[in-house]
């Protein structure tokens, strides 16, 4: 639904807007404010057919594009392949480390606690005097799978065995 506020917000002061979804019943395509919309390749199948359609895309506009994304694995794509842009398109995103550290979860608890502000318990190993039921959430949402973006999930765990199970998969 972010997109679909995006669309809005900037079709109604005037910007064209191209919607570019991995699904043709993405809601943002089929607002009035989208002058135009195209499908690519989700980047939890191919993150090369994804880039390679964006900038397509990018390449058919009359000037340089505005890249806008709302998930993780297009926000990290763009940030990773930002190169392959340059001068086809303009990326409203932060600098790559800045966004390699926002998405791994590890490195942003460690920089809240620098910064002094209060995070949760978080463990790298399980620790033998955990109780359950038990919250497990993975470091990455989005893993990269060689050409895939492969998205992880927050499990809630009832017993060590079901943990053990879960952490070799993680």
């Amino acid at each position: 639904r972010s997109a679909l506020a995006a669309v809005r917000s900037l079709g109604a002061r005037g910007y064209r807007v191209i919607c570019g979804s991995p699904r043709i019943t993405g809601l943002a395509r089929y607002s009035r404010w989208t002058s135009s919309a195209f499908t690519y390749p989700s980047p939890l199948v191919t993150l090369a057919g994804f880039s390679r359609s964006v900038r397509e895309q990018a390449r058919r506009c009359d000037q340089p594009p505005l890249l806008l994304s709302f998930s993780d694995a297009t926000m990290l794509t763009l940030s990773r392949e930002r190169g392959m842009f340059d001068g086809i398109a303009r990326i409203l995103l932060p600098a790559s480390a800045d966004m390699e550290t926002a998405a791994d979860k590890r490195q942003t608890v460690a920089l809240a606690q620098e910064l002094g502000i209060a995070v949760p318990r978080t463990y790298d190993d399980i620790p033998p005097d955990l109780t359950f039921p038990a919250v497990i959430k993975p470091r990455h949402n989005v893993v990269w799978r060689g050409d895939r973006a492969v998205k992880s999930a927050v499990t809630v765990v009832n017993s060590s065995d079901q943990l053990h199970i879960l952490w070799r998969r993680i």
